[in-house]
């Protein structure tokens, strides 16, 4: 039987995982990522208006201690919505590998600039954290979009780029502050939109 499976059969049986990873993902799998969006551009938005309000500034980052229930009900909603999937493919626990790899590279970045503020005595490596996310973001968002073939986010992915190249932009001219407010549009456009994307395409599938 292994002999007759020839490259059209290992074409077809791919293009069925990518076909059910996109039925799963659709069914709920983007809840989360809705979630996060709108969540992350909440606290961007809350923390510009913050820096601006506060006698003490520095005090307006603790709002994103809100990102640590935020990745556990994203999670939690996650899981619920696998159990519903009928078959999780091996593409949908890579996806759930990149995502996963994707937060610790962040939580990495921000220890990493944390300490490097620390040992040269600066705040000025700050202004990376944004940018970086960013990246990483969109990479994240690229390798999802390659892997299940799903163009909304393909367009997530440039947003988030081009967001990143934009936090530079911004701090160029002295305005870093207004990070904040592009990332929140990254949150929105490379997060929430493709979700309500796919959610409603999982809509036409029911």
């Amino acid at each position: 039987m292994e002999a007759n499976f020839d490259e059209k059969d290992s074409l077809r049986v791919i293009n069925e995982m990518i076909a059910q990873a996109q039925n799963n993902f659709q069914k709920g799998s983007a809840d989360p990522t809705v979630f996060s969006g709108y969540v992350v551009a909440f606290t961007a938005i809350a923390n510009f208006v913050l820096l601006n309000v506060l006698e003490r500034p520095i005090l307006s980052f603790h709002v994103w201690w809100f990102m640590i229930p935020m990745v556990l009900v994203s999670r939690y909603i996650g899981r619920k919505n696998a159990i519903k999937a009928q078959v999780r493919t091996q593409l949908e626990r890579l996806i759930s590998t990149v995502w996963t790899a994707h937060l610790f590279a962040c939580i990495t970045i921000l220890l990493v600039i944390w300490s490097g503020n620390r040992i040269f005595d600066t705040s000025y490596f700050g202004v990376l954290i944004t940018p970086t996310i960013l990246s990483f973001t969109g990479m994240a968002q690229f390798i999802s979009a390659r892997a299940i073939r799903i163009k909304a986010y393909y367009y997530a992915s440039f947003v988030y780029w081009l967001g990143a190249l934009g936090c530079m932009a911004v701090c160029s001219v002295n305005m870093w502050h207004y990070q904040f407010l592009i990332l929140a549009a990254c949150s929105i456009l490379g997060l929430a939109v493709p979700g309500h994307v796919l959610n409603r395409k999982a809509k036409k599938h029911v």
